[in-house]
């Protein structure tokens, strides 16, 4: 049996994406049992294999949730579940057109100049991770183009960051965008057996080829599957307290998952002002 099939035969209420606005991508929704049972939220996501995570709680063991709902012994839900397939992946699905924006270009001067202050190689942050500039005729003007390349190395979505005033990153609208940028990690075109997740773009390229971003504190579950398959996962969010949390949570979410998972604290305020030394530390994970 599948999922829903599953679902169906002890007759637990459920969701399919687009059915409820808890419910996205490859994730069927059903309520979960620690923190909304029986208020129709659906914030429960649980994927064709058989992973369940909450929206609010993080990882939660699937036979709990249905022996919860049901009133059956988990002992007596687990042989249905034994029969699901592994080892789901998202599948990256074009839903648009990617709309790049007027006036990118190769990087100039001042573009270059910013990411030396930032610890980075210019050329590199070019060749290898498709780093643009953006000059003054645009309505994106001074700022770098940042490109987010789906698993397969194409171009599916973009970002920009201000390399003066101004707000720090500037992306694409949903109809800008190929492929939704939370069904995306950065870098993962780039990454092996190891990586290592941050927050931002520009964190990944002081790393390195093997840094992932998830574009912001918060992560999605589509994010959290793409991470879930490689075999080390270490999580190097910020310092700040919020972004701690955010790590946490996504390290306990991995924690239940196949291989290892690593919580990496800095002393610099983000992984893209770490010391030289710390940044050789970190890319040390990735060999």
């Amino acid at each position: 049996m599948n999922l829903h099939e599953v679902l169906d035969t002890l007759g637990v209420p459920h969701k399919k994406a687009g059915e409820h606005h808890h419910v996205r991508g490859v994730f069927t929704g059903i309520d979960c049992y620690l923190c909304s049972l029986g208020t129709g939220s659906f914030k429960l996501g649980v994927t064709p294999s058989g992973i369940a995570t909450c929206w609010t709680c993080g990882r939660v063991r699937l036979a709990d949730a249905l022996s919860a709902a049901t009133g059956i012994p988990w002992h007596k839900i687990k042989p249905l579940l034994d029969g699901l397939p592994r080892w789901d992946l998202p599948e990256v699905k074009k839903r648009g057109i990617l709309k790049i924006p007027s006036g990118v270009g190769k990087m100039g001067r001042l573009h270059r100049a910013y990411l030396k202050r930032r610890g980075i190689d210019p050329d590199e942050a070019e060749s290898v991770w498709g780093v643009q500039g953006i000059g003054m005729h645009s309505n994106l003007s001074w700022r770098l183009f940042i490109p987010i390349h789906d698993p397969k190395g194409e171009v599916s979505n973009w970002t920009t960051r201000t390399i003066g005033k101004g707000l720090r990153y500037i992306s694409a609208s949903p109809e800008e965008g190929a492929v939704p940028r939370d069904e995306l990690l950065y870098g993962e075109h780039l990454a092996k057996h190891a990586i290592i997740v941050v927050e931002g773009p520009l964190d990944a390229v002081r790393i390195g080829p093997g840094a992932v971003a998830t574009m912001g504190v918060r992560w999605s579950q589509q994010q959290l599957l793409r991470i879930s398959r490689y075999p080390l996962r270490c999580i190097c969010y910020d310092s700040e307290v919020p972004a701690q949390m955010q790590a946490k949570r996504l390290s306990n979410s991995l924690s239940v998952m196949p291989g290892e998972t690593r919580l990496i604290e800095i002393d610099a305020k983000d992984p893209g002002e770490c010391s030289d030394a710390e940044v050789r530390e970190l890319r040390k994970l990735l060999r």
